[in-house]
């Protein structure tokens, strides 16, 4: 996307190549669930993402299922792209892993190192749920997603996570070196601890927030 004029078609274009669905482009930061904002202030994380690139912190959301943090990390990245008309991508772990074990068949199309070089270098990327089923993945695994904050760490790149795993539980979830990239460049917020899908289907949410 160009910095200059961006049109509103140009954007939804924009959200989709980000890995959004439709309905996903309509996540705004003001229009978040009153206990997702009392808990994750997202005025201000919005408003950290929008600060140069060595002074934009990396942003680990974490809270349990349900919690809100995916449509929080969404809802950031709508409003940093419609802001900085740059693009980001949003993008799962399982399907990340997924993704990677395919370039290990005979008739792929791309490499790992292609996977490692898109996801490290694009302006804004959010990893999404990034849990404790994680860490019955192989050590190759750990190793593609070291190598890909490896790559926006070096390049002071944004990132945000999704994770239910507390600070504590996620670094013993983790291999030391991804730990160590997060404690030098993240900020930790914890998003409530309500399943607020369970609160909306007892009728007493006015807005939906997914995991």
């Amino acid at each position: 996307m160009s910095v200059d004029t961006v049109t509103p078609e140009q954007l939804q274009v924009a959200r989709t190549r980000a890995g959004l669905s439709p309905r996903e482009h309509g996540f705004h930061v003001d229009q978040l669930e009153p206990r997702l904002v009392e808990a994750s202030k997202p005025d201000a994380l919005a408003e950290a993402l929008l600060q140069p690139d060595a002074e934009a912190p990396w942003l680990v959301l974490s809270g349990p299922v349900g919690s809100g943090k995916t449509h929080l990390a969404i809802a950031l990245l709508n409003h940093w792209m419609d802001t900085r008309h740059l693009m980001g991508r949003f993008v799962s772990v399982a399907n990340l892993l997924l993704r990677v074990r395919s370039t290990y068949q005979a008739n792929a199309v791309e490499t790992e190192f292609a996977v490692v070089q898109e996801l490290g270098q694009t302006p804004l990327l959010v990893l999404d749920d990034l849990g404790a089923g994680y860490k019955t993945e192989s050590q190759h695994a750990e190793s593609v997603l070291l190598g890909i904050l490896d790559e926006r760490y070096r390049w002071e790149r944004r990132l945000i996570i999704t994770t239910n795993l507390s600070e504590t539980r996620l670094e013993q979830a983790l291999e030391p070196r991804i730990m160590s990239r997060l404690r030098g460049r993240a900020q930790f917020v914890t998003c409530g601890t309500a399943d607020l899908r369970y609160l909306e289907g007892r009728g007493t949410l006015a807005h939906k927030s997914d995991s």
